[in-house]
């Protein structure tokens, strides 16, 4: 039975999040919660295997009770409901360690895939997101060691396609995707395409005005 925590202010979301997580899994144990402060006292209580967030009401201040949170439940999976990816609480908490980004304009099909993935112990980033992240790509002090082909490979990786669609559209054998992918983590530091995006967005925030995106 998976534990999940729901901490999402807007009813209608939090509601309609539960759903379609039942939908998908029946045995579900969910529980909604509306602040911080509720959660981590039920996480003492309980322990939890995923824990969704809603991006529009996080700031700043959110991020560091997220934080001591991922430091101390090693095995928690968390997932960001986001409204766009180009907003530097979603990059924060890239930087911190998710498991996932969801866009609230996402399907119910998409929803289940996104969330069977990262149920799977993988990640899942949305396009949206990834698009936004790809703008520093080409200035990324790591990502210029990358050679040609696996810069257009991690351009790809990002972008969410998968390793057979990748193979088909390099036209390349799905073999040469996979030793090349493993290059390019290896040359980033990473082990995952969500860290590699994530190191992509802590190189752009450095390199913009500390006004250009301002937390509320």
């Amino acid at each position: 039975m998976t534990k999940i925590a729901i901490l999402i202010t807007n009813e209608l979301l939090s509601l309609g999040v539960a759903t379609t997580i039942k939908s998908t899994d029946s045995e579900a144990n969910i529980v909604r919660v509306s602040s911080w402060e509720k959660l981590q006292a039920h996480l003492m209580l309980s322990s939890v295997d995923v824990l969704f967030i809603d991006g529009a009401t996080c700031n700043a201040g959110d991020a560091a009770d997220f934080k001591k949170i991922r430091s101390k439940y090693l095995n928690l999976k968390m997932i960001l409901l986001a409204e766009t990816g180009d907003n530097p609480l979603t990059l924060l908490f890239l930087k911190i360690g998710i498991e996932g980004v969801f866009p609230k304009s996402i399907s119910e099909n998409d929803f289940r895939h996104a969330y069977s993935t990262v149920l799977l112990g993988k990640k899942f980033l949305d396009p949206s997101v990834a698009e936004f992240l790809l703008t520093g790509l080409a200035d990324h002090p790591r990502i210029s060691k990358l050679t040609f082909r696996e810069s257009q490979l991690a351009n790809l990786l990002i972008k969410g396609l998968r390793t057979a669609d990748i193979a088909k559209k390099l036209d390349i054998a799905v073999s040469t995707v996979s030793t090349t992918k493993l290059n390019i983590y290896k040359k980033m530091g990473v082990d995952n395409i969500v860290d590699l995006a994530a190191k992509i967005s802590l190189h752009q925030n450095r390199n913009e005005p500390e006004t250009a995106h301002p937390v509320n």
